[in-house]
């Protein structure tokens, strides 16, 4: 349950982030989670990795079906001629890391603090 609760969390408020503050808000809010929920390190890692990396990846592939299909198309064409799906999986590793090392820091944290 309390994994749940972290990755609702961190998709939650890293989605309304998103929209305020910026790309990197995502890490503090992962860490800030991963301190109140608790959970081992190893578990807040993955439940971050995966909240924050569909986050990124799912954003990514919004933003490509609301703008036309032209943005992902070109950055794809930037770097070697890559689809758009390889630039979404990308993005949601980048992104996944991201909240899963933020989320691991506040489990070591409150750890730490115990």
């Amino acid at each position: 349950m309390r994994a749940f609760i972290l990755f609702i969390t961190i998709a939650l408020l890293g989605f309304g982030a998103h929209q305020l503050l910026p790309w990197w808000a995502v890490g503090g809010i992962a860490l800030l989670a991963g301190a109140v929920v608790g959970l081992r390190p190893r578990r807040s890692f993955f439940i971050g990795f995966f909240a924050a990396g569909l986050l990124w990846g799912g954003m990514a592939a919004w933003l490509h079906h609301a703008g036309n299909e032209m943005l992902a198309l070109r950055m794809g064409e930037l770097f070697g001629g890559l689809p758009p799906l390889v630039l979404f999986i990308i993005t949601g590793v980048l992104g996944g890391l991201l909240g899963g090392f933020g989320a691991l820091t506040g489990s070591l944290g409150r750890e730490l603090t115990r």
